[in-house]
């Protein structure tokens, strides 16, 4: 493992910038699996929960396009560094509007809607859900003729 350890300059709380021993996360996360410590087992437990959690979020078409508005989101702000709050929340529909455009995509393609009354209820609070299924006409026999 020690031909994996790379020297980075790191800011010490000195203020000074040294020379401290860093690992790649994939690498680091081995050595850490590797400990047979009883008191390193919370941490791989939580390691390999984070992990599964990343793998089904992955499997949810809803929660990638979450993160894909959150992304980039991020991403304009960075680039537009928004001034207040009016600024940042027109940045926030623009990461929004990306999503949904990818979303609108994929049902398209599949011919499915990626929000369905099993997973939005899930993730959304009562009232959006009735909204959303209301205007897509979701859960009724007769579809909805304005529903996008």
């Amino acid at each position: 493992m020690y031909e994996k350890i790379v020297q980075l300059k790191m800011i010490a709380s000195d203020g000074k910038k040294y020379l401290t021993d860093c690992f790649a996360t994939e690498d680091l996360l081995r050595v850490i699996q590797s400990i047979p410590s009883p008191r390193a087992e919370p941490f791989k437990v939580w390691l390999a929960k984070v992990g599964y959690e990343r793998i089904e979020e992955t499997d949810d078409p809803e929660l990638v396009l979450n993160m894909l508005a959150e992304a980039t989101t991020t991403e304009i702000s960075k680039k537009k560094q928004p001034r207040g709050f009016d600024e940042s929340r027109t940045i926030a529909r623009e990461g929004g509007h990306v999503a949904g455009t990818a979303r609108r995509e994929i049902e398209q393609r599949t011919g499915e809607p990626v929000v369905s009354r099993k997973n939005a209820k899930r993730i959304a609070p009562k009232e959006k859900v009735k909204k959303h299924l209301r205007a897509t006409g979701e859960g009724n026999d007769e579809p909805n003729p304005l529903a996008t």
